[in-house]
């Protein structure tokens, strides 16, 4: 990489892999979703939001492997106050943040 893009690239980009994969940090741009809906059904939001169906989404909640923030998800339906500003997360590796519509 240094060959094409210097020392500083290889830096910034190993830096990089190192938060996400080692440390498993949140990735600095995820895609955003806004909600209007109080409570927040998470299924139809996770479908909406990242793709797949609504089952697959129940699934991954039933088996905990949905988090908001740093807390799994144990509710299908969630408070809409709640989920202002936090970051979603499915699987390892699918993220995104919410907002609350004005």
């Amino acid at each position: 990489m240094e060959r094409y893009h210097g020392a500083e690239a290889g830096a910034a980009a190993e830096a990089h892999f190192d938060r996400l994969f080692v440390e498993r940090g949140l990735p600095d741009e995820m895609p955003e979703r806004e909600f209007s809906d109080d409570p927040v059904h998470v299924p139809a939001l996770l479908a909406d939001a990242l793709g797949g169906s609504r089952s697959d989404a129940r699934r991954a909640v039933a088996q905990g492997g949905v988090r908001l923030g740093e807390e799994p998800v144990t509710e299908l339906d969630l408070p809409a106050a709640r989920l202002d500003g936090q970051v979603l997360r499915m699987g390892k590796r699918r993220y995104v943040r919410l907002r609350r519509a004005a």
